[in-house]
């Protein structure tokens, strides 16, 4: 059992916040997905701004706002959505944003909860600007 009150515990998240669909491009296209889209990065791209896209970033809409959810509201989204089906069943969970490191602390927890309530380990897939190292815990757990 495991010590993490998720009733206190958060993460902030996107507008999007959770969703399921078919990943669409890379190593995973064509399989089911479970998409975690977080808030905040660590970049300022606007070097690349464009019309379409004058914050410099096609994704800045999506993880400029920033929802504070408790594991707990996280995980009633998951069960209502069946997303926690879809992962017992193979779909890749995807932790995206913005940048999703910058959280990584608070998702390693909320890993560890999430195996805790529901004795599912899901595949994991980070989308990353890949500035950030990632904490060793996700290589040895």
């Amino acid at each position: 059992m495991s010590d993490i009150n998720i009733n206190e515990e958060t993460l902030f998240l996107s507008d999007d916040k959770v969703f399921y669909t078919i990943e669409g491009e890379g190593e995973f296209v064509g399989k089911p997905s479970v998409f975690m889209r977080l808030s905040m990065c660590n970049l300022t791209c606007i070097g690349f701004a464009s019309a379409d896209s004058p914050h410099g970033c096609d994704s800045f809409i999506s993880w400029s706002v920033k929802n504070k959810m408790t594991f707990a509201e996280i995980f009633q989204l998951m069960e209502e959505n069946n997303y926690t089906n879809h992962l017992a069943h193979g779909a890749i969970l995807k932790l995206t944003g913005g940048e999703p490191l910058i959280q990584q602390k608070q998702l390693i927890k909320f890993i560890r909860a999430f195996i805790d309530r529901y004795k599912i380990v899901p595949r994991i897939d980070f989308e990353t600007n890949a500035t950030l190292m990632p904490d060793p815990v996700w290589r040895n757990e």
